[in-house]
């Protein structure tokens, strides 16, 4: 009798799709902004704009995902064994990839002093990697979530939920309205996490979602309507509140998404061919590290390359797409090679 655990596609997939959409986002992002583009639009940067809006869920995904993975009340939970492995797997690479980050500025010609570390912590002021530090304060507060859930009733549970909703919708409305009074939970690391509490919850709650064929097909429709309008709404304004992680639009497209990656779970093949099976397994693992290399990836490619706004030529959202899957490739690589090293591997988590 087969002891072979059964494999379900999905979590490694959505992982992945993140993963690339993360990538994605920070290369188009300068593309959309740029002056000159964003003056006179045109086709390639609608294309642009519109694949960045496609992907603008990516990190809510990342997150909604680890409550998916980790909420798990079916289980007991060793508080104990809970936290010595996400702090062995999450805090050495968040432990060097923050040092390297100042290291890096550094480098690039901004002067570091031991203030301004601290302070730039403290304010979370870490471009991407501010990530990590979301993902560290849930994973803290985690058991607290996990023994509210596994000791409550199922009205409870979704009160816990609503109220987290309501939150995170409340903050991005007030943000949005009253600039002037910005709250700004992002710029705090004891706060930073609150408004991505909602998600983590969300990810337990759609843990058993199973819908038809025909449903998945008019979320899809639903979620392309839902990106067009991020993409015009917006207007190419990386800080406009329809891509906010805390907007009703991103809130609903994420968990679209969510729900529908999820599906991918009852295609057999996926979890069956153990070709596809082990090429997924290994994809995934490797897409923490590529997180954690690829902004060192684009800024290297921005220096010793034209790829840059102003410079790459036409038609300009090929070779952006292009520049996009040379990051992704020599990400993937970096930490291919990085694994196989000794001690070097721990810090790809």
């Amino acid at each position: 009798m087969s002891t072979e655990r059964v494999y379900y596609p999905a979590a490694d997939i959505i992982r992945i799709i993140a993963g690339v959409g993360v990538i994605l986002i920070h290369v188009t992002d300068p593309f959309i902004v740029y002056p000159p583009y964003f003056g006179i639009g045109g086709t390639s940067w609608w294309i642009l704009n519109f694949i960045n809006a496609f992907f603008r869920a990516s990190v809510p995904l990342f997150i909604m995902l680890s409550g998916y993975l980790i909420l798990d009340i079916t289980k007991e939970l060793n508080f104990k064994e809970f936290y010595t492995r996400r702090l062995a797997k999450i805090g050495i690479p968040v432990l060097f990839w923050v040092a390297f980050y100042f290291i890096w500025l550094q480098i690039l010609g901004t002067s570091q002093s031991v203030s301004v570390i601290i302070h730039s912590i403290l304010t979370v002021n870490l471009a991407y990697l501010y990530f990590l530090v979301i993902i560290l304060e849930l994973y803290y507060i985690m058991p607290l979530i996990y023994v509210f859930m596994k000791n409550t009733n199922f009205k409870s549970r979704r009160i816990l939920l609503l109220s987290s909703l309501f939150f995170t919708l409340t903050l991005g409305f007030v943000n949005a309205l009253y600039p002037s009074q910005k709250i700004s939970l992002s710029e705090n690391i004891v706060t930073i996490f609150l408004p991505y509490v909602y998600y983590f919850l969300v990810g337990f709650f759609l843990k058993k979602v199973k819908i038809s064929l025909i449903h998945v097909i008019s979320l899809f429709i639903l979620y392309l309507y839902l990106i067009i309008f991020i993409a015009i709404a917006s207007g190419g304004v990386i800080a406009s509140y329809f891509r906010q992680y805390n907007s009703v639009t991103i809130v609903v497209a994420a968990q679209i998404s969510f729900i529908i990656l999820l599906q991918l779970n009852r295609i057999k093949n996926l979890s069956q061919s153990k070709k596809i099976r082990d090429t997924i397994k290994y994809v995934a693992t490797l897409i923490f590290g590529a997180y954690l290399v690829h902004m060192m990836i684009i800024e290297g490619l921005n220096k010793f390359t034209e790829w840059i706004p102003g410079l790459i030529g036409s038609p300009l959202w090929v070779l952006v797409i292009l520049k996009t899957l040379a990051v992704i490739v020599l990400s993937f690589v970096v930490v291919a090679v990085g694994k196989k090293i000794p001690y070097v591997k721990y810090l790809f988590g």
